[in-house]
């Protein structure tokens, strides 16, 4: 007679005990174990899994299994993340983009995030964008309409449903994107090409898929675009904090001496503006 328990914990996806015993056997005469590590799809931490198959009598097998959950509850779980910085460092023509992904702080959203899709663009598509010399607040509007919350790999943007899907971004979720002006458009249009086109594009598609730069199914997929995404909302001029406004805090939070003084010496206001762009 076989009987088999499944304990789940947080650690495990599945620890599978399987015991043989024998009415004439004590004590054991066959005792093993497995170990071996899987790593489930949208998943950053990879599980452990254990089988044991033994024959012993049932006191036996509680104290194996009492020891088991010991070890379990004790042991290190193995983390896989992202790195955007790390990804998109391994290919020099996109080292604009990774740039003001730091510089704007975006790289580290994205790499907090456990499923996502970068639309990045090589330096000359940045290039033509700082030419219009947009804040660096700008920027990151621009950028952060570039990140979808959702991951897009090669395979399912070939083989989206009816055609078309609708991802929401980084930019939607700031809540700076009016209504639906932060979410960007995917189709799959004739001769096996994918367009993307922000909503608030007048459902012009004129940007397209490039090609693959690294995919982590189903955590994080980095892929090029041919150009930067046309967006009025993200690229509207995007206000600096202004001396006053930063005096108005800081006064606000007992620090008034300090803020005095920034707004009794200009040159060192402006200083303190630039360093806290």
């Amino acid at each position: 007679m076989k009987t088999q328990t499944h304990i789940h914990l947080p650690l495990l996806r599945d620890l599978s005990i399987q015991t043989s015993p024998s009415p004439f056997l004590s004590p054991p005469t066959h005792f093993s174990f497995n170990i071996s590590f899987s790593r489930s799809p949208g998943l950053r931490t990879t599980s452990l899994i254990l089988s044991l198959s033994l024959s012993l009598n049932t006191m036996q097998r509680l104290t194996i299994l009492l020891s088991l959950l010991f070890l379990l509850s004790t042991s290190t779980t193995f983390t896989r993340g992202h790195n955007i910085t790390h990804i998109l460092g391994k290919h020099p023509s996109f080292s604009t983009f990774n740039h003001y992904l730091t510089l704007t702080h975006l790289a580290g959203e994205i790499n907090s995030r456990t499923t996502i899709t970068v639309c990045a663009v090589d330096n000359a598509a940045m290039s033509e964008l700082l030419s219009k010399h947009p804040s660096i607040a700008t920027i990151k509007n621009i950028l952060s309409l570039h990140v979808l919350l959702d991951y897009f790999g090669t395979k399912k943007l070939h083989q989206i449903r009816e055609g078309t899907a609708l991802a929401a971004t980084m930019f939607q979720a700031t809540g700076s994107a009016p209504g639906s002006t932060g979410f960007v458009n995917i189709t799959d249009v004739k001769g096996g090409k994918v367009a993307f086109g922000p909503e608030d594009n007048e459902g012009n598609l004129d940007v397209f898929y490039v090609k693959s730069l690294e995919e982590i199914p189903y955590n994080i997929s980095v892929i090029q675009i041919s150009k930067v995404l046309p967006s009025d909302v993200a690229a509207a001029p995007t206000p600096e904090p202004s001396a006053m406004n930063i005096t108005d805090i800081m006064s606000a939070h007992g620090c008034k001496v300090f803020a005095g003084t920034l707004i009794a010496n200009p040159e060192a206001s402006k200083t303190y503006q630039v360093i806290n762009k």
